[in-house]
């Protein structure tokens, strides 16, 4: 996984010094002291395990929802979570209530950072949760024989030694086991989708009724979707419907800024033909539970497995349906793979005057996606297990 050049917390020390200069002229001096590995342990006489996210919302997340599950499995650890950039939101939602647990800005992987970032915690182990394994880390934590294991955690670009690893896909998998033998490798399984909210009402259709008229709503999801909202808009489908339309960065992917954001909308109804970008991935839940139908052309995981919990039928764009059958088992079956949005507009024709197909490819979707959901869980509680064994 390549680092971004904007990167604060890796190993390019000229970048980490600018990083640190920005941040002590911006009064962010705990940011600036953490990256250099001065952290403190909360109070308190229990061992401690260190849970390290990375810079993305999913990763933050993912360590959040771990630290407390730690908390539930083992009352005695003191817990810490560092990060690379804070999400506020999703900090207080999962982390309210997680008693003997401290969270807050992460080191860098200099040499210097880490041992002293360990030093000061002194852990019993480290869980990298969600980003790629910093390789001084590794090597540091091997050294002073500190449990290291990866959650859903790309390998170290090189050396380092890892106690046990738990990998989100296949194709994490692959990469882990071209590194050589391993104390423990795990089964594949997508933590994202312990994450998620499996069950939401459509209640978004009847937000969306116009002048007591029925709105049929469809859900187009890309990084570039600009062609298939022109050909939306000249076809059929949109003299009764409306089309949310997202991509995975959270862009407008609409030419010129076009669209209704959903973030500024009402809930006043909706005119046959409205455009809404989805600007905000809290709707995507209600999105999934409402839409007729699905045109996915790349999406992050938590979207594509949300898709499948909500069973809304789904077109795939010919990437990502690849992209799919190669990272996760038993994928062939799952969305159907279109060449490009005419093909996809078609297949949305069919799906209104077929609704037992509907029926079949949801109950398919949700049945894939609640296999991987308990897959996740069984991986979950023996990574727990082995905690509670340290």
């Amino acid at each position: 996984m390549r680092r971004s050049s904007r990167d604060r917390t890796g190993t390019q020390r000229l970048r980490l010094l600018g990083a640190g200069i920005r941040d002590r002229l911006g009064g962010r001096h705990a940011r600036a002291n953490a990256r250099w590995g001065h952290l403190r342990p909360p109070p308190g006489r229990g061992r401690l395990v260190w849970v390290r996210a990375g810079a993305d919302a999913a990763s933050v997340h993912l360590g959040a929802e771990l630290l407390a599950a730690l908390r539930n499995r083992r009352r005695d650890l003191r817990l810490v979570l560092t990060f690379e950039e804070e999400h506020r939101d999703l900090l207080r939602a999962h982390l309210a209530g997680v008693e003997n647990a401290g969270f807050g800005f992460g080191p860098c992987d200099l040499p210097r950072a880490v041992r002293r970032a360990l030093a000061r915690l002194d852990p019993l182990g480290v869980i990298v949760a969600g980003a790629p394994v910093p390789p001084r880390l590794a090597a540091e934590a091997a050294r002073r024989g500190i449990h290291l294991v990866a959650y859903q955690a790309d390998p170290p670009l090189r050396g380092g030694e890892t106690a046990a690893v738990y990998p989100v896909d296949r194709e994490q998998e692959r990469a882990w086991r071209g590194r050589g033998p391993l104390a423990e490798l795990a089964m594949p399984a997508d933590a994202s989708t312990l994450l998620l909210e499996a069950w939401v009402e459509p209640v978004l259709r009847a937000l969306i009724r116009g002048a007591g008229a029925e709105r049929t709503p469809w859900w187009v999801h890309g990084a570039d979707v600009s062609a298939f909202v022109a050909a939306w808009r000249a076809s059929p489908l949109a003299a009764d419907g409306v089309l949310f339309a997202g991509s995975p960065d959270g862009r407008n992917p609409l030419p010129g800024g076009a669209g209704r954001a959903i973030s500024r909308w009402g809930r006043e109804p909706l005119r046959a033909g409205t455009v809404v970008w989805v600007d905000d991935p809290r709707w995507i839940p209600a999105i999934a539970a409402a839409a007729a139908g699905a045109y996915l052309t790349a999406a992050e995981a938590w979207t594509m497995w949300q898709a499948l919990a909500a069973g809304v039928p789904i077109a795939l764009g010919p990437d990502l349906a690849a992209r799919l059958r190669v990272r996760y088992e038993d994928f062939e079956a799952i969305g159907t793979p279109v060449p490009g949005p005419e093909e996809a507009l078609a297949l949305w024709g069919r799906w209104r005057e077929e609704p037992a197909q509907v029926r079949g490819l949801g109950d398919r979707a949700r049945r894939r996606f609640w296999a991987e959901r308990r897959r996740a869980a069984a991986v979950l509680d023996s990574l727990l297990d082995r905690v509670y064994d340290w």
